[in-house]
């Protein structure tokens, strides 16, 4: 399995758990604690979230805080955005937030919008000047990124849509990532992915979005096609696939017998790490999906 599907499965997998709206906390100040109220707000006002993601040891997190976050200039920038801090230690919402999206350096702001789609990332300290610089930075090159995107999206090549499909994916953009699949599975002609390939995509995708039901039809369509091909990677990855589908819906002992399951009768899978993961998050009593 590439990387590129490897991350797909990860981010739809953190993402079915964020999306549960079992966020805890309070706000704080400017800046929210609970994922669900500020990304509900972000929804409300039409704001992108700077998500502040620290740790408790991070001697260079309480830097930005005390010496960028509290400064009026920070303040007065900060008001175009809903602020949302996690710690990424809590084995929760923090913690999905982190591996999502790959932020493993801290601190480490993230902007994203309402739908959760990365938009840019600073990674690190930086005095207050030059950590706007970096905001800035972030939001023109992802305006930049818009524009060639739009142009893209009028395309009726398949060589061109499908690396964005992939690029919207990969950024979290689950709803026109999905509609792109499905353009591309209406092509006639061969395509550098199979039909399961996309099918098993398009249901993450619209994992991604929301859109649960959808994302069952077409997993199982997919899962017809990879068993017709004999695709075993495929049906694993549709296994967790469905597996996460109902972790979503808060069913929590079954989706930990189900991954048990999974990883007994596939020992030698390219996905049992992923498995023994989402696993690992249920039995911790933290999971976001199950509190």
């Amino acid at each position: 399995m590439d990387s590129h599907r490897t991350r797909i499965f990860l981010a739809a997998a953190l993402a079915l758990s964020l999306a549960t709206g079992a966020f805890a906390g309070s706000p704080e100040g400017p800046w929210h604690t609970s994922g669900e109220r500020a990304f509900a707000e972000a929804r409300e006002s039409g704001k992108m979230v700077l998500v502040d993601l620290y740790a408790d040891w991070c001697g260079w997190c309480k830097t930005l805080e005390e010496q960028v976050f509290s400064h009026p200039r920070f303040l007065s920038y900060a008001e175009r955005f809903v602020l949302l801090q996690v710690d990424v230690m809590d084995g929760g919402e923090g913690s999905a937030l982190q591996a999502r999206y790959e932020a493993f350096s801290l601190p480490t702001t993230l902007i994203l919008n309402a739908d959760q789609v990365h938009v840019g990332t600073v990674s690190g300290f930086a005095p207050v000047e030059p950590f706007l610089q970096g905001l800035r930075r972030e939001l023109a090159a992802w305006e930049q990124a818009e524009e060639r995107r739009q142009s893209r999206l009028a395309s009726e090549d398949p060589a061109v849509l499908l690396p964005l499909a992939r690029e919207l994916h990969e950024i979290g953009d689950g709803s026109r990532a999905a509609a792109v699949y499905a353009r591309l599975l209406a092509f006639e002609e061969p395509l550098a992915v199979s039909d399961a390939w996309l099918r098993y995509l398009q249901a993450d995708a619209l994992s991604l979005a929301g859109d649960h039901q959808a994302a069952k039809a077409s997993l199982a369509t997919g899962r017809r096609l990879a068993a017709a091909e004999r695709d075993t990677e495929l049906l694993e990855a549709m296994d967790l696939l469905a597996i996460n589908l109902d972790h979503s819906r808060g069913d929590c002992r079954a989706a930990a017998g189900a991954l048990r399951t999974f990883l007994a009768e596939r020992p030698d899978s390219s996905f049992r790490r992923q498995a023994q993961e989402s696993l690992r998050s249920i039995e911790s009593g933290r999971d976001p999906a199950c509190t």
